[in-house]
């Protein structure tokens, strides 16, 4: 039962009850009946109304409860639209620095020298920097090659960065807009391209100045490669770079060639380490080699003198042993004269010395 449908009920009792005390002055009997009726009933409405105002209460908190949530949900997304508004504040700081970066880049040769950096970072991440040649004077041609990357065999890979970044543009912003417009945007570009592969072909592919027999065609952006390389007329762009021996190269694979590079470098390096290796071993082979001969000799100038050494100790045992002879002779007795043989003996080998 609602509250209000208990006021209403409040209201009729009340009607009811003034119309009984009117009927009270005129039939009392009756009267009497009706009261014990009415009594009964204000109690039940009095527990009803109990009931409904206890209700009432439990609505009246689970509201308050509902409403709190609602309000905490609020100040949570009234926060999140406050982060929001501030990302969106940032991203816009963003798009502006983005914007003044295309205005400084708008100039040709900002951009081929942002182009060349890239370039330069690459190469000294991958080689070493005797392998990077700055700046190289083609005699024949009498033009200077940017960047230059040297080979196993010291010859020369001419690198080209620049690149015509400009037609590009226009065909992304055919291709944005749409119409007929896109088509001739891309004969365009392709045509840009091919001329700027005839230029590397023909200023720094030359043999007779140290390079190798092609060149290699930078490509500053993964997009612009896809674009020439990958789409429809890709493999016709490709075929006329390769008639021309001119490779081009996006980051992605100019980091690949360099490391085919760099592995032939080491390949040399290591084969002219194991060349080096080579001839120390033969020149410490003769040096074991004279070793050997000043040992044996040595070794046979010692046996010599220990054969010599051993002659000269048993005479001299031989002579002691004469002389003790001798000595045991002259204590018992007038010791005879000994024969000749026995004299040259004991007097040992005659020299030029005793001889005079």
């Amino acid at each position: 039962m609602t509250p209000a449908l208990g006021v209403v009920l409040v209201l009729v009792l009340v009607a009811v009850l003034l119309e009984i005390r009117r009927l009270a002055r005129v039939a009392p009997e009756r009267v009497a009946g009706l009261e014990s009726k009415v009594d009964a009933l204000s109690q039940q409405l009095g527990a009803r109304i109990g009931e409904s105002a206890a209700a009432a209460g439990q609505l009246t908190s689970l509201m308050q409860a509902q409403l709190q949530q609602t309000n905490q949900s609020l100040s949570a997304l009234a926060e999140r639209l406050g982060r929001l508004d501030e990302a969106t504040r940032q991203v816009e700081q963003v798009g502006q620095s983005i914007h003044g970066i295309e205005k400084l880049l708008a100039s040709p040769k900002l951009r081929g020298g942002l182009g060349e950096w890239t370039l330069e970072r690459l190469l000294a991440d991958v080689l070493p920097a005797e392998q990077i040649a700055r700046q190289h004077l083609l005699p024949s041609r009498g033009v200077l090659v940017d960047v230059a990357v040297r080979a196993a065999d010291g010859q020369l890979i001419p690198i080209d960065s620049k690149f015509p970044v400009e037609s590009f543009r226009r065909l992304l912003e055919a291709e944005s807009a749409g119409g007929a417009e896109i088509e001739a945007r891309r004969r365009e570009f392709h045509r840009a391209v091919r001329k700027r592969v005839d230029e590397i072909a023909e200023k720094y592919i030359a043999p007779e100045d140290g390079t190798l027999d092609f060149a290699l065609m930078y490509v500053p952006s993964e997009t612009i490669y896809y674009e020439l390389a990958v789409r429809e007329t890709g493999e016709e762009f490709l075929e006329h770079a390769r008639a021309r021996r001119v490779v081009p190269c996006s980051p992605n694979t100019l980091y690949a060639y360099l490391q085919a590079i760099l592995l032939g470098v080491r390949g040399v390096q290591i084969a002219q380490r194991a060349r080096e290796i080579q001839a120390a071993l033969q020149n410490l082979g003769q040096d074991l080699r004279q070793a050997r001969e000043l040992f044996d000799r040595a070794a046979g100038q010692l046996r010599f003198a220990s054969q010599n050494v051993e002659a000269a100790g048993a005479a001299l045992s031989k002579v002691e042993a004469r002389v003790e002879g001798v000595a045991r002779v002259g204590a018992e007795e007038p010791a005879a004269p000994l024969p000749a043989d026995e004299q040259l003996a004991l007097a040992g080998p005659v020299g030029e010395g005793d001889a005079e």
